[in-house]
């Protein structure tokens, strides 16, 4: 028998039963770190989440905490996306610096706050 772990379906999966499908995230894991995950997810209050391919476990309001500074860091990503082309040279040199302390306030955001409730969001230059 072997077991895999898969982070998209947060779930484990047999290699004995047949799946309609399979997703492509499985890491496999043996009978003993098995038992260990089930019993601590179940009796301690803790959740698994995967990291560069290694199976942690946390206790769920920390990955809760680090799911919801993750959504912070994706919009922040796609907020800076949006506006990379106001540094662009070709950019009018008048507006440049507004759009750079905007983009700098959004870079700033993690070291600027500790609670994710507590962003303030800077508003886009006009």
């Amino acid at each position: 028998m072997t077991i895999f772990y898969s982070p998209s379906r947060k779930s484990f999966l047999d290699n004995r039963l047949a799946y309609k499908s399979l997703p492509q995230d499985l890491i496999e894991v043996d009978a003993e770190t098995h038992q260990f995950l089930v019993r601590e997810t179940y009796s301690n209050n803790k959740e698994i989440y995967v990291k560069d391919g290694i199976i942690h476990l946390q206790d769920k309001k920390n990955v809760e905490i680090e799911l919801t500074w993750d959504r912070v860091r994706e919009k922040r990503k796609k907020l800076l996306a949006e506006c990379d082309y106001t540094q662009l040279p070709d950019y009018p040199e008048n507006r440049k610096n507004e759009w750079a302390i905007y983009r700098q306030t959004l870079r700033d955001i993690p070291q600027n706050y500790t609670k994710v409730s507590d962003i303030v969001w800077p508003v886009k230059p006009k």
